[in-house]
């Protein structure tokens, strides 16, 4: 159905839709386009790979970040939990 989607002056959403589901799609699609540069700046924070994004300043940040092991532990964390599926 319709959805009408309107950011006011602060950026902040207005959404109107003509059914339930519809509107909460919307919403959803709202929130990952405000957030989709956020992930992306904490998924390189967990890779140490900041400097890409950002440039040579933050690589003496990328190699502390590195030595971490965020991505490491994440998995080790990921296969340690066997109600974990991997899907």
């Amino acid at each position: 159905a319709k959805v009408l989607v309107v950011r006011d002056q602060y950026g902040i959403p207005h959404i109107k839709g003509e059914d339930a589901h519809s509107t909460y799609f919307a919403l959803g699609y709202v929130m990952a386009q405000d957030r989709l540069f956020q992930m992306e700046v904490q998924k390189r924070v967990g890779l140490g790979t900041l400097s890409e994004l950002f440039g040579d300043k933050l690589i003496e940040s990328d190699q502390f970040l590195k030595t971490l092991l965020l991505k490491k532990r994440a998995e080790e964390y990921v296969n340690q939990q066997k109600h974990i599926s991997p899907e």
